[in-house]
């Protein structure tokens, strides 16, 4: 008796770990490319605020996220075999470009399956307001994926703060 209610824990147990990891969709965040020329200030929003995205689309409810992929990694291997091994089902790419006192970005989301373009999306904007970018990507990936699933809470962010978080995440 005993041991056919362990078992049966057991196989409950079980079968919600397996339907909790197969459920959502498992979203492959690439790091930020950067075109232009090298810059110290470029590379440390280039870093901080690809993790900043993973860590919020982290936080949404039915998204899992494949995150922190060296680039090294993507570098010497085919994208499409990295999501594998992760089982993702979607890539998000994107690219910063610096001009003049604006940050330019482009991001795309990816179905890796079809190699269907989701969703995409090409905006400036100054350094100080990269909670507001953060938060349209975020939004955008979110909707393109789950259109019914809500987008995480934004929260509030000092722009000097937030600065000084992604130079720490460089060093």
């Amino acid at each position: 008796g005993v041991a056919g209610v362990i078992l049966a824990i057991v196989v409950v147990g079980a079968a919600r770990w397996y339907s909790t990891a197969r459920s959502g969709t498992t979203v492959l965040v690439l790091p930020l490319a950067s075109y232009g020329p090298p810059a110290a200030d470029l590379e440390y929003i280039r870093k901080g605020f690809s993790t900043e995205i993973e860590a919020a689309l982290a936080r949404t409810p039915g998204l899992h996220v494949a995150a922190g992929v060296p680039e090294f990694v993507l570098n010497d291997r085919n994208v499409a075999e990295v999501a594998r091994k992760v089982n993702a089902r979607v890539a998000l790419r994107g690219q910063i470009r610096e001009n003049a006192d604006q940050l330019n970005f482009t991001f795309e989301l990816v179905n890796l399956e079809s190699s269907r373009i989701l969703w995409s999306d090409q905006f400036g904007m100054k350094a100080d307001e990269l909670t507001a970018a953060e938060s349209r990507v975020v939004s955008g990936v979110v909707n393109a994926i789950e259109p019914w699933v809500s987008t995480p809470e934004r929260r509030p962010a000092n722009a000097a703060a937030h600065e000084l978080y992604l130079r720490g995440r460089l060093l």
